[in-house]
């Protein structure tokens, strides 16, 4: 799906997003160090992000220490229907529609900050985006641990802390708080808060500061092996995501995927490669001397073209 400039006819509403709030139809789950880095933020561009966080934590509906994560009622729905991208109702409560943009967007998630309605050569470059965001999402639970952990939560506070958002909602009996979007009950929130009821502010900034004071030793023995695997993951679907075609043919009647340029004193092309003609994928774009372009001409790999220049490709 995409965003589109118009309205969609009725055969391609389903292939494109709803005009208010775009693919920004899914609550996130924000992890209290971000919640920390909101709040501490003095910038004008976080202004309304901010009393939006704050509003969140103040309904006592869908904060906890843990972080403020997308309320059960809204994860049951989002994730029974087809409502990404389309629902009004689905909207993200940090979506600003007037401006038309994201009101934390420093600040996101790993979802969100990972999730792209195009990418580089198709497929290859979603499964390096996912390798990403599972990477993120696995170091931001980790963080998120820890913190709990250095602020006086026992184990089985954490894991009922767990039980809520996208990842911890497994379809489980709504309560009736939950059910009609109502806050906690008292004895529930103080029992949640702990002896951080009262002070939650206080509780997400330091989180914050655990994770802005922490070390890069620190942070990779709370991640573990798993951290060693996802990067070596991520590396293998990166270098396939820019792996070049094996025979490349200049397009010499579509110019608008050629940009010429100077470096270095040299002449050189820079040529955008897609795989299809499909507007929903974005391009590849290399960068060759211009005099070894003209060679490209689809009857040998570009690796044979190139082998007896120093030259390499360079995908950017």
């Amino acid at each position: 799906m995409l965003c589109s400039s118009k309205k969609p006819s009725k055969e391609e509403s389903k292939a494109e997003f709803n005009q208010t709030f775009k693919c920004c139809t899914y609550h996130p789950d924000i992890p209290n160090f971000l919640v920390g880095g909101i709040l501490y933020d003095m910038t004008d561009e976080i202004t309304d992000g901010k009393q939006r966080i704050i509003k969140a934590i103040e309904s006592k509906i869908s904060s906890r220490p843990n972080g403020v994560y997308a309320p059960n009622n809204y994860v049951a729905m989002y994730s029974s229907g087809d409502a990404f991208g389309h629902a009004d109702s689905m909207g993200c409560p940090f979506y600003n529609k007037q401006n038309s943009n994201c009101s934390i967007w420093k600040y996101r998630d790993s979802v969100c900050s990972t999730w792209f309605c195009k990418y580089q050569q198709n497929d290859l470059g979603q499964i390096f985006w996912n390798d990403v965001e599972e990477y993120l999402a696995e170091i931001q639970s980790n963080l998120v641990d820890y913190i709990l952990i250095q602020l006086g939560f026992s184990t089985a506070s954490i894991m009922t802390f767990k039980q809520h958002g996208h990842l911890g909602f497994r379809h489980k009996i709504l309560t009736s708080e939950e059910q009609d979007s109502l806050p906690m009950s008292e004895e529930d929130y103080n029992k949640t808060w702990g002896t951080w009821a009262g002070r939650e502010i206080e509780l997400y900034k330091s989180s914050y500061d655990i994770v802005a004071n922490m070390s890069k030793s620190t942070l990779r023995s709370i991640n573990g092996v798993e951290s060693e695997f996802y990067e070596n993951k991520i590396q293998s679907s990166y270098l396939n995501k820019n792996m070049l075609p094996p025979i490349l043919k200049l397009n010499t009647l579509k110019k608008s995927n050629v940009r010429p340029f100077k470096k270095e004193g040299l002449d050189f092309i820079e040529i955008s490669l897609f795989n299809d003609e499909n507007a929903k994928h974005l391009p590849v774009k290399v960068q060759f001397p211009a005099s070894l372009v003209e060679k490209f001409n689809g009857t040998k790999p570009w690796s044979d073209v190139i082998n007896n220049s120093s030259f390499a490709p360079r995908s950017i």
